[in-house]
């Protein structure tokens, strides 16, 4: 792993609420997967779903992925991890997302929580799980594929050549 200030960047606060989220995904997902992660989630981490239930309805999510009606009320859930808050959207099915707020990682120790968490749930789905600046998933910044021993942290530098790449 690297080492704290070469990685501390990505977690850098903005006063912009969209520039303080790290997105984490993980991509083409199945009800099978999710089943799996809500499992892992509600066994090994504090949760609250919705108001105050604690602990995820794998039941209510499967109805609100079926739900085209948009009247069903739409839940998210929270994941308690050491001094991180980590919130799972359940927008679709084929994909899992995460938010993290950027200001809540303020050194190694909350930097490697995240990443275990990541990489739990790689393990868990046999997937490669990304994080990413908000709303940006063409360019991950932390890329962990636990199956295939892969894990990928960029420097600074790394991350702005990877995007003026994409986005040139």
């Amino acid at each position: 792993m690297k080492s704290w200030k070469d990685i501390k960047w990505i977690f850098k606060d903005s006063d912009d609420l969209m520039m303080s989220l790290r997105d984490i995904y993980v991509k083409n997902t199945t009800i099978s997967d999710w089943e799996k992660l809500i499992t892992l989630l509600n066994a090994k981490y504090t949760v609250s779903f919705g108001i105050d239930e604690k602990q995820i309805s794998i039941e209510y999510v499967k109805r609100m992925f079926k739900d085209k009606s948009g009247e069903m009320h739409r839940k998210s859930a929270s994941i308690y991890l050491e001094g991180v808050t980590v919130n799972c959207h359940f927008f679709i099915e084929e994909e899992i997302e995460f938010d993290v707020c950027a200001k809540e990682i303020v050194s190694e120790l909350e930097c490697n929580t995240v990443i275990d968490f990541m990489r739990s749930i790689s393990s868990e789905l046999e997937k490669e799980i990304i994080l990413c600046d908000e709303n940006d998933e063409e360019c991950p910044i932390i890329k962990i594929e636990t199956i295939d021993g892969i894990e990928t942290i960029l420097r600074k530098e790394e991350a702005i050549m990877q995007w003026k790449n994409h986005y040139e």
